[in-house]
């Protein structure tokens, strides 16, 4: 549930929710809105934390654990035989559990919708551009991507949250540049709660389950955490958020990937 802070949206969510980045959980409370929070409300500021006046709520931040939204060192990903193995059994995965209705079918081949039809040649512009390496078109269909879909955060801005993820966890050249682009056009196009999430992410602040699920791929073979688990919790985010998500995360790894077959050629 988003309120709002002095500069921007703010987050507050249960604690099964799970890391996000500008957030703060509450423990011990089932449903925010059984306390008369609600969303749009106004956060003021206080030496102890922050109160929500509307509902005569105080959240008390003295006894509060920090987490980083950065991304840690566990979730690089380096090309590998093994890496390879688990992007393909987590793309199994997600084909047989994403929900209906948002960007992993066209990932996939599926179209049955107009706006997933545009959206289709778009996310097929992105991979050429991330595999040649060629910012200008990349930074073109990321752009035309802010705000395409429909929700509280449309299909198109959680694909490009977890597209930056993906990029900066597989060190690709141009992730600064799109960072950087996607940050400044977040503001006009799109919802509120989705142009934070872009401002974020393009930060490289981005959600718990998020990084749980690159953690996962990037620590294949070595008994780290499971990807079935962290791609479940991951696509239980919101209707089609954690889905769409994890559709960007999977293209920067793809273009990340032909990329270096590309470079790998040349060299030859």
């Amino acid at each position: 549930m988003e309120v709002a802070g002095a500069d921007e949206l703010v987050t507050i969510a249960i604690e099964s929710v799970g890391g996000l980045p500008g957030a703060i959980l509450v423990g011990g409370i089932p449903d925010l809105r059984l306390l008369g929070v609600r969303r749009g409300a106004e956060l003021d500021p206080l030496p102890a934390g922050w109160a929500i006046r509307d509902a005569n709520v105080l959240v008390d931040i003295t006894a509060a654990r920090h987490w980083s939204a950065a991304l840690s060192q566990d979730t690089r990903l380096d090309p590998s035989t093994e890496l390879a193995r688990a992007v393909e059994h987590g793309r199994r995965l997600i084909s047989g559990r994403a929900r209906s209705g948002g960007l992993w079918p066209v990932a996939t081949g599926e179209v049955d919708d107009p706006w997933l039809a545009r959206a289709r040649g778009l996310l097929t512009a992105i991979r050429s551009a991330l595999a040649a390496e060629e910012l200008v078109a990349a930074r073109s269909a990321c752009l035309d991507l802010i705000g395409l879909g429909v929700g509280l955060t449309p299909s198109g801005d959680d694909y490009l949250v977890g597209l930056l993820a993906g990029l900066e966890a597989t060190r690709h050249p141009l992730r600064g540049a799109l960072g950087a682009a996607i940050g400044s056009a977040a503001t006009a196009g799109t919802t509120a709660q989705a142009a934070t999430a872009l401002r974020h992410a393009a930060a490289g602040r981005y959600s718990e389950h998020l990084q749980d699920v690159l953690c996962a791929i990037g620590s294949a073979g070595r008994g780290q955490p499971s990807l079935d688990t962290a791609i479940d919790r991951a696509l239980a985010f919101g209707a089609t958020s954690g889905g769409d998500t994890l559709t960007g995360v999977f293209a920067a790894i793809d273009g990340s990937f032909a990329r270096a077959d590309r470079l790998r050629s040349i060299a030859a």
